[in-house]
């Protein structure tokens, strides 16, 4: 009769086996004890507690007690089955029939019961609790067995009923056949030896229990506990040493033997109504469990129709294909796209269908690597039902079906629109180029054709000028002059407008050779600083020593320093223009850079002042004269001599233009001032 066991799934445990509770109960069983060995010195041979009628009507509780308690024990057994019950109300319902047999016994004898029917009278009381100590005896040695080998060990039931009707069977006929011996025979101490049989089985079936330890946490074994404790009490210090029927030991006794029983009743009632409890709580789970499946079966329903519907609407085709290939699902636009029924398509190859002759080699090894486990894109043409083509992109991916079984889930869409786009563009590409191209060789050809004559007149007011100047009234004379000045100038513009469209049509050619950049730069700055330079900006050049020879185009890289140092020169009205060349720790060089303090550039202008006939402003060309071609071709060089030229400036402040030769500049008109601008918006023109 166990409480509460793992294996036994019967939740009988209703207090924690915290250390106070296991206190109270160990004080509690020696308190029992120790009243009892109290009540056995003091209750010793007073005699008239109760009479024979008294004594019947004990006798008649504690069967009707015990027969209720076994009811109530098998009741328990079956709602959840545990052989701790089944061996408890079979031995309740074997004492209740001893103890019935037991009262009836004493009812011919009202008076003083000393003839033989006394004698067998005080037997079958020993019969009765011998019996029911050996029941808690078998049961807790059931409980060991099962322990040790699981549901094998476990007692079948007929066993028990059978074993429990032939011992009360056996026990009432041996009280009836066997010469049985006054119980009152001392033995030592003891008045009557014949109680110490059951009690040394009460006492067995303590230990164990004890030794068990489930009354610490268990309500229904530590009940259990507390009857076993008056049950040895009352068999080991009061039975055995009342000397005549009815004396204060024998009272005691028989009601120790109904507080016994009504401790194994509390015992099993907490555990039935524990049991019915949990079977609530149980049944309540149960029901939110069956209400949360059912939500989610709904949610399940609501996704997978939702899924469907994705499916059969999407605006892409999309099919479902086994691992042979064959079709298992397709949607309204696979139809709809490649022309193909579902009666026709379903559990046909899709390679039959949709792919080309000459694309199935390809299709296959597409469709090996998804169902390898890769997510895979491609673009290529599929066959429509009437053997039209089609341009599509497929993304094919593997979905799990079942365990072991994987399916391939394809998309198709149309790009039949965006090919066209595309050629289209392509076209209008290649047109372009081409018209950029007869632009940049008619440019070219006008130029030269225009550059020709025009040296002639340059060149004949230069006669007229040195020959005839004496002869020359002044106003002829100035005349001459501007004739000049204006060709010089339109044969600048030319010669741009040559430049910028021999880079652009490629036939710019380039001389590469070793440069020793310090000499260069030292001489472009030095073409600035003739008879026309006024002073009043100071041209400066920081130039490191002991720099390695650059290779690159002399001339071509002249013609940016000229065109970045005279812009900076025309746009600086005082302060300084510094022409500075940095280099790594090697000594190559690595930058060269234009920094002035003129009137800088507006943010928004940055990127357009690199392109063609473009200026800082509109306005900048009337106040500082000027094509806006110079930064273009500085530009282009720059890329075909594989450099960077970059910008950054500030409003008011001036600009530094930067020649990147190592390439760790990007690409392009990428604008270095996007790293010269600080948190607070203003470039550092500080370098």
């Amino acid at each position: 009769m166990t409480g509460v066991e793992p294996t036994a799934g019967a939740p009988m445990a209703s207090w924690d086996a915290d250390a106070r509770v296991v206190w109270r109960r160990a004080l509690l069983y020696a308190a029992v004890l120790a009243a009892a060995a109290g009540g056995h010195v003091a209750l010793q041979g007073p005699v008239g507690w109760v009479d024979s009628g008294g004594h019947v009507v004990i006798e008649s509780l504690a069967a009707g007690l015990a027969l209720v308690l076994g009811v109530l024990a098998l009741v328990r057994f079956y709602s959840r089955k545990n052989n701790v019950f089944l061996f408890l109300g079979t031995g309740f319902l074997a004492t209740a029939a001893l103890d019935a047999y037991h009262a009836l016994l004493w009812l011919p004898f009202l008076g003083d019961p000393v003839a033989d029917p006394a004698r067998l009278a005080e037997w079958s009381w020993v019969a009765s609790r011998t019996v029911l100590a050996a029941f808690f005896v078998l049961n807790w040695l059931g409980w060991r067995r099962e322990r040790r080998l699981g549901q094998a060990g476990r007692v079948g039931e007929r066993i028990v009923y059978v074993g429990t009707a032939l011992l009360t069977t056996g026990a009432v006929l041996a009280l009836h056949t066997l010469p049985l011996p006054s119980p009152w025979a001392e033995f030592g101490p003891f008045v009557r030896p014949d109680p110490l049989l059951p009690g040394a089985l009460f006492l067995i079936a303590l230990i164990g229990y004890l030794a068990k330890a489930h009354w610490k946490d268990n309500a229904f074994d530590h009940w259990l506990v507390l009857s076993l404790v008056l049950g040895f009490a009352g068999e080991a210090l009061f039975t055995s040493f009342s000397a005549t029927p009815y004396d204060a030991p024998h009272a005691v006794a028989h009601a120790l033997k109904l507080a016994s029983y009504l401790c194994v009743t509390v015992g099993v009632l907490t555990s039935v109504y524990l049991t019915f409890r949990q079977a609530e709580e149980n049944a309540a789970a149960l029901a939110r469990e069956v209400v949360e499946r059912e939500r989610a079966q709904a949610e399940a329903e609501v996704q997978k129709a939702y899924l469907e519907k994705l499916f059969e609407s999407a605006p892409e085709a999309i099919v479902v294909l086994d691992e042979g290939g064959r079709i298992v699902r397709m949607n309204d636009e696979f139809t709809r796209m490649f022309g193909w029924g579902r009666r026709v398509a379903l559990e046909r190859p899709i390679e039959e269908l949709i792919v080309p002759d000459d694309r199935r080699a390809e299709a296959r090894g597409w469709q090996d690597r998804v169902l390898r486990g890769q997510t895979v894109g491609y673009e290529t043409v599929r066959r429509r039902e009437d053997g039209s083509v089609v341009d599509v992109s497929v993304l094919g991916t593997a979905i799990a079906v079942e365990p072991g079984e994987t399916a391939i889930y394809e998309i198709y869409r149309d790009i039949t629109a965006r090919k066209r786009a595309e050629e289209e563009l392509r076209q209008a590409k290649e047109a372009a180029e081409a018209a950029t191209r007869a632009k940049s060789e008619f440019l070219a050809t006008m130029s030269h054709e225009l550059r020709t004559p025009l040296n002639s007149v340059i060149g004949f007011a230069n006669v007229l000028l040195k020959s005839g100047r004496d002869r020359l009234e002044e106003r002829e004379a100035t005349f001459l002059e501007r004739i000049r000045e204006n060709g010089l100038h339109l044969l600048r513009l030319i010669n741009d407008v040559l430049d910028l469209s021999k880079i652009e049509a490629g036939k710019m050619a380039l001389t590469i050779e070793p440069v020793a950049l310090d000499e260069l730069v030292r001489e472009t700055v030095g073409q600035f600083r003739g008879p026309a330079f006024d002073g009043s900006v100071q041209l400066e050049v920081e130039v490191p020593d002991g720099l390695t020879p650059l290779e690159t185009d002399r001339g071509k890289l002249k013609q940016v320093l000229i065109n970045l140092v005279g812009n900076a020169l025309k746009f600086t009205e005082r302060g300084r223009v510094v022409v500075r060349v940095t280099a790594d720790a090697a000594g190559v060089p690595a930058r060269i850079e234009v920094e002035d303090t003129g009137i800088g550039i507006p943010p928004h202008r940055l990127r357009a002042i690199f392109e063609a006939f473009e200026q800082a402003e509109t306005g900048t060309a009337r106040s500082y004269g000027g094509t806006g071609l110079g930064l273009a071709i500085s530009s282009r060089l720059c890329s075909l001599l594989g450099y960077d030229l970059t910008v950054g400036s500030e409003l008011g402040r001036g600009a530094v233009f930067s020649v990147v030769l190592g390439g760790e500049g990007e690409a392009g008109l990428e604008l270095a001032s996007d790293a010269l601008v600080d948190p607070a918006g203003k470039s550092d023109l500080s370098v």
